[in-house]
Parts: C-alpha cells; sequence; structure tokens
C-alpha cells in the first residue's frame, strides 16, 4: 500500500477555499497528488464532523447523476444528503460532465450549502471547460510536483528538514553535504510524489517512465492525433535539451519539418498541460531589449532526463547548470500568486537577469543564479546596474554555499544557497 505523506501547503489551501467558496478545482500535470489531496482534505472534513462524499466519474456509471439538476437531487438523495445542510463533495475526473462549469454554477445558484471540490487527470481537457465564468464562486488551483521542501519530507531527512524549515538570514547554514546529495538526487529524478516515495532507483526510473509514457500515451495521442506524435516526440526532446534558453518557432519547425502553426499548436499543449513554461522578457525599455523570443523551463526535472533519455550522475552531466536554472524557477513557480509573473531579462547591451519576480502590489525582484561556490558577497556587474537604473530596493544571488546580506546604492542584496530559493519571498519579506 502507498504511504501518504500530507502535503500541508496545498491542503491549507484546498481547506480555506473551500470555506470561503463553493467551487474548488484542482488542476496540475498527470501524478502530481491532485486525487490524494481531494480524499484528504474530505478526510480533514469529515473528521471535524462535516459531511462530505467522493464520487469518481471513471466509473461511467455515476455519470448519469451529473447530466441535470433533477439527476444530482436524485444522487443526493441516494446518498441520504440532505439539501440543507453543509456538504462537501468531491468530484473526480470532473471533465466527462457535460457543460462542466455551467453545471457547478447551477449547484451553486441551488445548493447554497454545497461546495465542491474537483480534480482532473488531463488538465487540457478540463480546462476546455472552465471558459464561462463562474462568477467569483470558483478558485483554480494548480498542483506542482513536489517542491525541495516537500522532496526532504517525503524522504524522511529529518534533519535537513529542520534546518530547511528553520533558515533565515541569522541561522547557521550546516550539513552542506547532506544537502547536496539530496539536491542532486532531486535533480535527476524530479519531484512527482510517488517517485518521491521511492528508493530504489530501479523503481523510481520504471514509475518516472510510466508517468512519461502515460501523459503521451493518454493525453497527447488524444489532442493530436497517432500521425504527429514522431513531431511531437522530437520537439519535447529539443526543449529538454534547450532548458533555460530561447526558443526560436522558425528554427523548431526547420528542425522538425513542420510548420510555424504545428510547432505553436504543441506548445500550447505541452504548456497546457503543465509539462513545460514558456517565460516572456522583461523591459522597461521595449527599444533596448535584444529580442521578445521566450524561453523554455520544465515544471519537473525527471521528466526533463526522461525526454532526454539520459540518468547519468548529476555532477557529471554538461547541462547541470540548465537543470540547477530550472530548478530554481520551478521552486518560484511554486510559491508566487496567481497574479505573480516570472519574467527574464536580457538587453543588447549584454545585460541579463536570469529571472524577474513581478508582484502585482510588490516592487519587482531580480534573482540571479549563479552555480558556483562563493566566498565573498561580489554583486554581479548586470545585477548592479539593474538594480540601479530602476531604484530597487533589494535583489537576490543563489549560489552554492554563501550566505551573506550586503547593501549598496540603497538596495539590499541577498546572497542565498540555492536548495533554499523557495523561501525567497519570506526572507526577504517580499
Amino acid at each position: 500500500m502507498t504511504e501518504i505523506i500530507p502535503r500541508d501547503k496545498y491542503l491549507n489551501e484546498i481547506l480555506l477555499n473551500l470555506e470561503e467558496k463553493n467551487i474548488v478545482i484542482l488542476l496540475g500535470s498527470r501524478q502530481t497528488g491532485k486525487t490524494t489531496l481531494l480524499k484528504m482534505a474530505l478526510e480533514f472534513l469529515s473528521n471535524r464532523g462535516k459531511t462530505t462524499h467522493y464520487v469518481d466519474l471513471e466509473i461511467l456509471s455515476n455519470l448519469k447523476y451529473f447530466e441535470n439538476l433533477s439527476a444530482f437531487r436524485d444522487y443526493l438523495k441516494l446518498q441520504h444528503i440532505e439539501f440543507n445542510k453543509e456538504c462537501y463533495i468531491g468530484i473526480d475526473e470532473f471533465y466527462y460532465i457535460k457543460n462542466a462549469t455551467q453545471f457547478f454554477k447551477i449547484i451553486a445558484d441551488n445548493f447554497k450549502n454545497i461546495h465542491i471540490l474537483a480534480a482532473a487527470s488531463s488538465s487540457l481537457k478540463a480546462k476546455k471547460h472552465l471558459k464561462e465564468s463562474l462568477s467569483g464562486r470558483k478558485r483554480v488551483i494548480i498542483i506542482h510536483p513536489l517542491s525541495f521542501g516537500e522532496y526532504l519530507i517525503f524522504k524522511r531527512k529529518k534533519s535537513l528538514v529542520n534546518i530547511f524549515m528553520d533558515f533565515d538570514m541569522k541561522s547557521k547554514f550546516t550539513l552542506f553535504e547532506e544537502f547536496y546529495d539530496i539536491f542532486y538526487d532531486y535533480l535527476l529524478f524530479g519531484g512527482y510524489p510517488k517517485v518521491g516515495l521511492l528508493a530504489d532507483d530501479k523503481r523510481r526510473l520504471a514509475e518516472i517512465y510510466e508517468i512519461f509514457s502515460s501523459y503521451i500515451q493518454k493525453d497527447i495521442k488524444t489532442l493530436i492525433g497517432d500521425e504527429n506524435i514522431v513531431c511531437y516526440n522530437k520537439l519535447l526532446k529539443i526543449l529538454s535539451s534547450q532548458v533555460g534558453n530561447l526558443i526560436n518557432i522558425n528554427e523548431l519547425s526547420n528542425t522538425i519539418k513542420v510548420s510555424r502553426r504545428i510547432i505553436e499548436k504543441y506548445l500550447f499543449v505541452l504548456s497546457n498541460t503543465y509539462i513545460i513554461s514558456i517565460v516572456d522578457p522583461f523591459y522597461t525599455n521595449i527599444r533596448k531589449v535584444v529580442t521578445r523570443t521566450p524561453k523554455v523551463y520544465f515544471d519537473d526535472s525527471g521528466i526533463v532526463n526522461m525526454a532526454l533519455d539520459n540518468f547519468t550522475e548529476m555532477e557529471t552531466r554538461p547541462n547541470i547548470g540548465n537543470l540547477v536554472e530550472n530548478f530554481v524557477f520551478s521552486e518560484l513557480q511554486k510559491i508566487k500568486e496567481e497574479y505573480d509573473k516570472i519574467y527574464f531579462f536580457r538587453t543588447t547591451s549584454g545585460t541579463e537577469i536570469d529571472f524577474i519576480y513581478h508582484s502585482i502590489n510588490k516592487e519587482i525582484l531580480p534573482v540571479e543564479v549563479k552555480f558556483k561556490n562563493m566566498k565573498e558577497s561580489v554583486i554581479p556587474k548586470g545585477l548592479r546596474k539593474f538594480c540601479r537604473e530602476l531604484n530597487l530596493k533589494k535583489a537576490v544571488i543563489l549560489n552554492k554555499n554563501f550566505k551573506s546580506v550586503r547593501e549598496e546604492d540603497n538596495t539590499i542584496y541577498y546572497f542565498i544557497p540555492l536548495f533554499f530559493t523557495s523561501k525567497i519571498k519570506e526572507i526577504c519579506d517580499y
């Protein structure tokens, strides 16, 4: 039996939003733990005396109860659920419902005491149902693979978890080698929960292969057709080899020998199934930016390595710098609010900043990644120039080992070991 380890960040967010809204929807790539979190939330509520019910719509006999309001009333009666009492219903694979969003709206309008928690394994199919507005009634929560902090918990690295949880700019950074052992392991196998619970490398590889194959077989073939799957796989492999690099659609089109329109379609599918993220450049003056060409990052490094057919030791990998940069992006993606944006910055004069964290209610926060040991607080020239020109109050330099704070020209520069990327907002009080 698979062990279940709580993911408190998501569980708390789900429960909080269920209190405030009628409908909470869980999306994300396959095997990120959406069904597990759905069931955990229902169990938590049930243990506190709330009425809960779980229904899986992959069991097609259940689907007839979600065709209209009358059928749904009948279903509630069969389950002995009283209309006038508060109840939390978990609906798995909700995209099987015809016009699901409209159906949820009808439920919200007619059953004020019923809260819906819905999840779907196919995010692109689910998204098609979410175009219609639910007038503030719904909250969509994206479930990502494990963050590095969660991975430490799944791996039962108690001493490292304690250091990670207590880390701030005043704390002492210890167990350096142990952190790197598990960090390289995380870069190699990625953060899918089932993978994180396994210890044997052979079993972990088999699990990643299953996730990868399941995604290709179940999601992609139904979206693009069998005849294009070879070209799609070529694109996935090329993108995996270019993590953190600019992507040129015309070059990809010429290399794979398909039209630009097809490449754009495949990128859309990859992005909307939460396999990749397309990151746009940040600019203050459009004439000074070198290009508006975006960069590409993956949500999980295990998928990158599977697409490349390469699970050799991380320390010997020529692309380790790209995977580290991908790690930083992935961690930032997991801590950002839904209205936050992540950009990169690059100009014709050669100034380049790895990431610009942009929140609509805060000033931007530049984040530079230096995968090297540092002994002193050396500020990269491009970052210093960027902060001066925009008169920024804070900036971050992620590195292998060095922790320090330096103030210069009214900007505070935080030097932080990159393991703690997910604590940037907390450390900078951002």
